[in-house]
């Protein structure tokens, strides 16, 4: 794994560590216990001196899928929006080490990001309706007439 990608991503570790000590669980994004396992499966990568287990390249793939799929909105984030195209890139160079230990095993890879996608849109989609701006307003209104 390149040692900058690794950088970013401690120095990110750290910063999702430091806000979740500082004001507790934002409720979007990784917790720092899913950010420490990617660290930890990054070291295991750059502790690796010849060949690197599948288990490893497969946990550094299944971990950034994971954090990548924890927020809903990473958008509203500046760690997201930080974070998101370096754990893409992990997912990529992660699956193409697979590959290449297990040919044909990236289109599956590739496939079940699509499906963790589709299924975070569908996460995403059922926040925004839960929080309807028009209803709550409809409703204050509504309650607000009783009072008169």
């Amino acid at each position: 794994m390149q040692s900058s990608l690794c950088q970013f991503v401690i120095r990110q570790a750290d910063l999702v560590r430091t806000r979740e000590a500082e004001a507790g669980y934002p409720g979007d994004g990784p917790t720092a216990a899913q950010i420490d396992a990617l660290v930890e499966s990054f070291l295991e990568i750059d502790e690796s001196s010849h060949s690197i287990p599948i288990s490893v390249l497969s946990a550094a793939f299944h971990s950034s899928l994971e954090i990548e799929m924890s927020w809903l909105f990473p958008e509203r984030d500046p760690i997201g929006r930080a974070l998101l195209p370096v754990l893409r890139q992990v997912q990529n160079l992660t699956a193409a080490a697979i590959d290449e230990k297990l040919p044909g095993e990236k289109e599956r890879l590739d496939e079940l990001v699509n499906m963790e996608v589709i299924a975070n849109a569908e996460r995403r989609i059922s926040a925004i309706r839960r929080n309807r701006p028009n209803l709550r307003l409809k409703l204050a209104l509504f309650m607000d007439s009783f009072r008169r």
